[in-house]
């Protein structure tokens, strides 16, 4: 991939959003799915090896569906604004990647369901593309956001991990409000999509924790950081990486930054907090 670099940044660094992203993101008839609706039940014991596989499972799903083709998605579509002409301080710039993380993230979902349909699950395609279009939404704002925070953490001139962190908090913040608003507007005259309510608005946060995971790690793409980077070795895109490879590099950073936060939630929560648990029957 060509390296551009623009004032305080690398214009082909990215987010996901994405990406990011629920793995059965809708039940048929009920609204968005419980990977995005946890239950508010108390009367749970604390997570048992039979629930973290189960959990675990999810989560891998919604990296190979939605995680890693947000941060394809992205990068991808900063070549085509770099062609362009864009700059990564431009509006139009925020906007493209933005665009870029949110069909990265549909698409990816979209190709996912079919797949499963075609092998004889039970999937509604009608209900699929509406949960694809607000996890879609949310991820733009992510994508949107993604190249602000970092070159706002250069400007500032905070070292790789503190601009891990900082660029991955802002990115959270921003999937989580796509979230609550896209809920509201579409779910007013999308069935598949659940309004919004307490209970999804903790499914939301959950989920959107796991995405500031993956955003956060996608600034490991950035060489200009040197040896500070220790995510250089892994997923570290410099002007002599090939563009499908760079694009490769950048969905493999959302995907080992979205697993990595999401182990600790696994771990860590009793049996129907995770994001990735169903309701309470």
């Amino acid at each position: 991939s060509s390296a551009f670099v623009a004032p305080a940044s690398r214009f082909f660094l990215r987010s996901p959003s994405h990406l990011p992203l629920a793995q059965h993101c809708s039940r048929h008839g009920h609204g968005v799915h419980t990977a995005l609706h946890a239950s508010s039940s108390s009367q749970y014991s604390a997570s048992t090896p039979s629930l973290v596989g189960k959990r675990f499972v999810s989560s891998v799903e919604v990296t190979l569906s939605k995680i890693f083709p947000a941060g394809a998605g992205w990068q991808s579509a900063s070549i085509v604004a770099a062609n362009s002409g864009l700059a990564s301080t431009t509006l139009a710039f925020f906007t493209t990647v933005g665009l870029g993380d949110l069909l990265g993230v549909m698409i990816g979902h979209m190709f996912f369901q079919i797949l499963k349909k075609t092998v004889g699950k039970d999937v509604s395609l009608r209900s699929e593309i509406q949960t694809a279009s607000l996890l879609g939404c949310a991820a733009f704002f992510s994508g949107f956001t993604w190249q602000i925070a970092l070159n706002t953490a250069q400007t500032l001139g905070l070292g790789f991990t503190a601009s891990l962190v900082s660029v991955g908090a802002a990115c959270s913040l921003a999937f989580f409000a796509g979230l609550r608003i896209f809920r509201k507007i579409l779910g007013r005259f999308l069935p598949a999509v659940e309004y919004s309510n307490y209970g999804n608005l903790k499914a939301d946060a959950g989920l959107s924790c796991a995405i500031g995971g993956a955003t956060g790690f996608f600034v490991g793409t950035d060489a200009s950081y040197g040896a500070a980077n220790w995510l250089m070795g892994l997923v570290g895109i410099t002007d002599a990486v090939p563009t499908l490879l760079g694009i490769v590099l950048a969905g493999l950073s959302t995907s080992l930054g979205f697993m990595t936060t999401q182990i600790v939630q696994l771990l860590s929560l009793p049996k129907g907090k995770c994001w990735v648990d169903p309701p309470a029957k």
